[in-house]
């Protein structure tokens, strides 16, 4: 997909593990259509908000509950015990028990949307208010059961989808292929439009393109509407769950293995069929740049027309204030939310890109598993520097010292990169044409070991390139190469087919290289030249 299709279309099609893929189409929805749409969002927005503070509610009364938190003590104490399993079923029961006489149950949120399902019968669906309250109750989990800490409420402005459950309530969607009319209907059917609460409005449907036409030869599980912030105001789209995978649009590789070795801003892959070290979505950082350049911007014109609410360090007062912007401000404002729209679809287009060109080589993708999300943490102790640094003092003289590390590790990388969101899409896309699998790094080490001196060698990551049997390697390459040496069973390491096929990996290594250079692709940092 192109930059330009992707801000035309910033949701694109893709297919899920159960077998449902999603095509987005674009409404060509009037000026009176906009309107109608918009007050529904802020209806939906409205209804979720109710909601969440009636779970709050729900919560405190859960936690008051002298019962349930003896039941939590008691569930705490037999924690990691023989028979933990056989013991904590009673306590489990009971505290369910608890939970659905307070009410704080899925279906004890949805009976309490119906009011508002009720309220704006006219404008929203009740399956559709039942989509929502589905959702609040997935942050409820999160604060029973996960590491979630509160429920929080939800800006109308974050509101970005109103989603159904069935073809046949609240959204329905016509076209040549999908033509169906219940009684209460009073709209004549016409190829290529949605019906959606006593409104109707056109679908813009490419029935040239074949991958369309394949997409919509499918049955509808259900539609969502979304709207997606562009500079001259939302645009609005319908996106189809259709029943089935997904078309196939890419041609799998005939290589028995490609493997991965993920970095947090790079991706090196190593395979018989072709070597590939591409930096992730490198144009990302330019919208990080012009993003800052405004949250200045308006942070300089909130601190000017709200004087009162600083104090004299310049940090915000505690407490609730009143906080007025200048119409110029509230522009980028909006530039800025637009920005992070095309950033995340400029990203996405990027990332399924590289992931296809990796599945034309091999769809039996390995790689070794990383946590992204630790590497985001901060480094909770720090340490000096081995090398000397040599800095001048404020009287003008020249010091050598070892300065401490830094605390900060990748956090701005992968909120920029994604590298996380490029191996959900691998993996996704490799499952789909063939495997995905991860190798066992606490058997074997990809990135510290020499198949030479058959030995384990720790280097900092500022080395790029290393030496191995008299061979300058690119590190990423290499341990992406040590990583297809490994045995099938992700554990064992094979030497012998290392030391076949490493003269192979040189040579591959320095044309990918040379051809890197000669197009100006270059990233030393990372790549190392």
């Amino acid at each position: 997909m192109s930059a330009k299709h992707a801000k035309e279309y910033p949701h694109p099609i893709y297919g899920d593990e159960d077998g449902t893929h999603v095509l987005t189409l674009p409404l060509a929805a009037t000026a009176y259509d906009k309107k109608v749409i918009y007050k529904r969002f802020g209806i939906i927005g409205h209804a979720h908000n109710v909601l969440v503070k009636y779970a709050k509610h729900l919560l405190d009364v859960l936690d008051a509950d002298e019962e349930y938190q003896l039941l939590k003590k008691e569930y705490a104490d037999i924690a990691g015990c023989f028979d933990f399993e056989k013991k904590s079923k009673s306590i489990v029961k009971r505290m369910n028990a608890v939970r659905k006489r307070i009410g704080l149950t899925k279906t004890g949120l949805e009976k309490y949307m119906k009011v508002q399902a009720n309220m704006f019968a006219h404008h929203i669906s009740s399956q559709q208010m039942q989509k929502e309250a589905d959702r609040v109750w997935e942050g409820v989990e999160k604060v029973l059961f996960g590491d979630g800490k509160t429920l929080h409420f939800k800006p109308y402005r974050d509101i970005d989808t109103i989603c159904g459950k069935s073809a046949k309530n609240g959204v329905k969607f016509f076209s040549r292929y999908h033509n169906y009319l219940n009684d209460k209907d009073d709209v004549v059917f016409s190829d290529g439009q949605i019906v959606w609460n006593g409104m109707s409005v056109k679908v813009k449907i490419d029935y040239d393109d074949p991958y369309v036409v394949c997409a919509l030869k499918h049955d509808i599980k259900y539609c969502e509407i979304k709207r997606v912030a562009f500079a001259s105001g939302y645009r609005y789209y319908v996106s189809l769950y259709l029943k089935g995978s997904a078309p196939d649009r890419i041609k799998p590789g005939s290589a028995p293995l490609a493997e991965i070795d993920p970095g947090v801003s790079t991706v090196a892959m190593y395979s018989e069929g072709g070597i590939i070290l591409r930096e992730l979505a490198p144009d990302a950082v330019r919208y990080q740049k012009e993003i800052v350049r405004l949250q200045r911007q308006v942070d300089g014109c909130r601190r000017r027309m709200n004087p009162g609410n600083y104090n004299e360090d310049g940090t915000a007062k505690k407490g609730r204030h009143k906080w007025i912007l200048s119409k110029t401000a509230k522009r980028k404002q909006w530039l800025i939310r637009v920005l992070h729209r095309r950033e995340q679809a400029y990203r996405r287009c990027e990332h399924n890109k590289l992931a296809n060109d990796i599945i034309k080589v091999s769809p039996f993708v390995r790689s070794e598993p990383i946590d992204f999300k630790a590497l985001q943490k901060r480094a909770k102790k720090t340490e000096r520097q081995n090398k000397v640094s040599v800095i001048k003092t404020k009287s003008g003289k020249t010091v050598s010292v070892r300065k401490y590390k830094r605390r900060k590790r990748f956090g701005r990388s992968t909120r920029t990169r994604a590298p996380s969101a490029f191996m959900s899409i691998l993996e996704r896309k490799a499952n789909i044409y063939g495997s995905f699998s991860l190798i066992d790094t606490r058997k074997v080490k990809p990135s510290q070991y020499d198949h030479v001196s058959d030995s384990y060698i720790k280097v900092p990551l500022s080395q790029r390139s290393k030496i191995i049997g008299g061979q300058n390697v690119q590190r990423d390459l290499y341990a992406a190469f040590i990583g297809y040496c490994v045995g099938s069973d992700g554990k064992t390491f094979d030497r012998e087919k290392a030391e076949l096929l490493f003269d192979r990996f040189v040579i591959a290594q320095n044309v990918e290289i040379k051809a890197m250079r000669h197009e100006g692709i270059s990233m030393p940092h990372c790549f190392g030249f």
